[in-house]
C-alpha cells in the first residue's frame, strides 16, 4: 500500500504481510531468535527477516508450517 505523506507529499510505502506479522509475533511470543525459527521451519534467517519486514511473503509450504505452529 502506498500513501502520500502529509509532509512534503513524498510517497510512503507500507507493505505489510499478515504472515510476516504473525511470524514475528509467534517468534517473539516463544522467545525464538530468527535463526531458531528458520531452523524449525526449514528456511534461513534472511527469509524470516524479509517476511517480518513485508519484503516477501512465505511460500505456501512455510505458511502451512506457520499455521501449524499457531494452532492451539
Amino acid at each position: 500500500m502506498s500513501r502520500y505523506s502529509p509532509i512534503g507529499g513524498r510517497k510512503v510505502h507500507h507493505n505489510y504481510s499478515t504472515h510476516g506479522i504473525l511470524a514475528r509475533l509467534l517468534r517473539i511470543r516463544t522467545g525464538m531468535s530468527r535463526k531458531q525459527m528458520a531452523l524449525l521451519l526449514g528456511t534461513n534467517e534472511m527469509s524470516i527477516w524479509n517476511w517480518e519486514q513485508g519484503k516477501n511473503k512465505p511460500q505456501p509450504r512455510f505458511r502451512k508450517k506457520l499455521s501449524a505452529l499457531l494452532a492451539p
